[in-house]
């Protein structure tokens, strides 16, 4: 019988980030998340990206100020740019999110670089992370873990 209750709380701990990943839509202060994911990556690389749409519901600009995951030692805010047919990445200190406005991340834009991997991020799993914005504060989430290739969650 004592077995019962640890059981039981496991799986409500796990059906609960499940439906945070899988809910679609996250909101912390003004911010609406949309569309969190990252990538799946191969045995032994040292690195994954994470993609998510946020919208500023508010009236004041808002940033994106830090990311990490108990999964990664160090969590980056990066931007990827195409310059004559090549493609470079910076680590950028903040993502801007203006009133009004929508930012998304993508794999051709802003994205989450998670380092050091402590381990694989395998299709079909989630990715706990916690999202820092300058004003609206910490929402922690659960990001769906989908195939290496994919373009994002179907629809979007």
């Amino acid at each position: 019988m004592r077995l019962t209750v640890p059981i039981a709380a496991a799986a409500l701990a796990l059906l609960l980030a499940a439906n945070m990943a899988l809910a679609g839509t996250l909101s912390v202060g003004s911010l609406t998340i949309t569309g969190l994911w990252a990538t799946a990556t191969p045995p032994g690389a040292p690195t994954a990206a994470a993609y998510l749409t946020i919208t500023n519901n508010g009236t004041t600009a808002d940033s994106l100020v830090a990311v990490s995951s108990p999964m990664a030692s160090v969590g980056m805010l990066h931007r990827m740019d195409l310059s004559g047919g090549i493609a470079s990445m910076q680590m950028v200190p903040a993502i801007d999110i203006p009133p009004g406005k929508t930012v998304r991340l993508a794999p051709d834009a802003f994205h989450v670089m998670f380092v050091t991997l402590k381990q694989p991020l395998k299709a079909g799993e989630t990715m706990p992370v916690t999202l820092i914005f300058q004003k609206a504060g910490r929402l922690d989430a659960a990001l769906p873990v989908l195939p290496i290739g994919s373009k994002g969650p179907p629809g979007q």
